[in-house]
């Protein structure tokens, strides 16, 4: 076969060789495909491919040798994981073999894992599509992957719990209804730092607290432990 076959220029293009009862043929898609076979003549069918037409894509029909055809129909596991491959590859160029090898890996990892999604009860394929697309799943790993990393940072020592609402935002004693037990006088003599409980029809409305004032008020929102 000619490595740089005169005549296959575009997208479509082939040529047919045949030596007694084995056929070859060259034919350009993105790239010059060749194929040999003794089962093949020469037919030809319409494939669909995507094409840029006036900055535009958009599907096209462009002739296919029926070799290619039936490949791509009943090609074997590898080769179909080698052609996911190829769609949507993230590895980067490098002089270190062994990253190579790690990113190929990767490449087939998440290959492996998409076949067995579709393969899965809950994602079963919608008519003749996928429930998702090999390109929807590769978004949504790298999508899982950098989530931890995508928030925004905060400057300084974070503090080691978050602080109660009631010691940072602005209350203000109010009547909150009916008189009933003070909430700090109740946890005060549950801890037996206190004898009696009072009872009491003020408090704060924010908190929904029943509360003496001032001392049980001004307690329960400055101090971290008030009882």
């Amino acid at each position: 076969m000619l490595k740089h076959p005169v005549g296959i220029d575009n997208r479509g293009d082939m040529k047919f060789f045949q030596r007694k009862s084995i056929s070859g043929v060259l034919w350009k898609d993105k790239k010059i495909v060749t194929a040999i076979s003794t089962i093949h003549d020469h037919s030809r069918f319409e494939v669909q491919r995507l094409v840029q037409i006036d900055g535009q894509f958009d599907k096209a029909d462009i002739p296919c040798p029926k070799i290619i055809v039936d490949y791509t129909k009943y090609m074997g596991g590898v080769d179909k994981a080698d052609q996911y491959i190829q769609y949507y590859c993230f590895n980067q160029k490098t002089q270190k073999w062994y990253k190579r090898v790690f990113f190929k890996f990767l490449e087939i990892l998440k290959y492996n894992a998409y076949r067995l999604f579709l393969l899965s009860p809950n994602h079963q394929t919608v008519g003749n599509s996928p429930a998702m697309t090999y390109l929807q799943f590769s978004r949504q790993i790298a999508s899982s992957l950098i989530d931890e990393y995508c928030g925004i940072g905060t400057r300084g020592r974070q503090s080691a719990a978050p602080v109660p609402s009631r010691l940072t935002e602005r209350h203000m004693p109010n009547i909150v209804g009916k008189k009933s037990w003070c909430h700090v006088c109740w946890m005060k003599v549950s801890a037996g730092k206190q004898d009696k409980r009072k009872q009491t029809m003020y408090g704060c409305l924010e908190c929904g607290k029943h509360l003496c004032l001032p001392e049980c008020f001004t307690a329960y929102h400055t101090m971290a432990k008030y009882c």
